[in-house]
C-alpha cells in the first residue's frame, strides 16, 4: 500500500513547529487518512524548529485517536535532529502512559506551590 507522504513544512507554513496549533493540522490532515487505513509518512524535511507541544499535538494526539493502527500506519522520515526523535518517542509514552501525565502535572504544581 502506498503512503501518503505528508510535508510538514508545506501544511504548516513554516519552518518552526512551535506551535500547538500546528501539531493540530498535522493532525487534521492525517486523522482522515488513518481512519481509512491508509499509511502516512510524515516527512520533517525543511524543518529548523519543532517544539515538545508540537509533538504532542501532533504526534501524541494520533496516538491516542489511532491506538491500534499508530505503530503500522505512522512513520517519519527527515527527523535530522536527535532531540526531534527523543520529543517524538516522548509524545508516544505520555499518550500511552496517561498516568505519567498526571504524575508529572502533580509534582509540578507541588513544585510551584512550594
Amino acid at each position: 500500500m502506498k503512503k501518503n507522504l505528508l510535508h510538514i513544512l508545506d501544511i504548516i507554513g513554516t519552518p518552526n513547529a512551535l506551535l500547538p496549533e500546528y501539531g493540530a493540522r498535522i493532525f487534521k490532515v492525517a486523522r482522515p487518512l488513518l481512519a481509512k487505513g491508509e499509511p502516512v509518512e510524515l516527512d520533517f524535511g525543511g524543518l529548523r524548529h519543532a517544539s515538545t507541544t508540537f509533538f504532542h499535538s501532533s504526534i501524541g494526539e494520533l496516538y491516542l485517536a489511532f491506538p491500534d493502527k499508530f505503530e503500522r500506519l505512522v512513520s517519519a522520515i527527515n527527523m535530522d535532529r536527535p532531540d526531534w526523535k527523543i520529543k517524538f518517542e516522548d509524545a508516544l509514552d505520555l499518550a500511552r502512559n496517561p498516568r505519567k501525565v498526571e504524575d508529572i502535572r502533580r509534582a509540578m504544581e507541588e513544585l510551584l506551590d512550594a
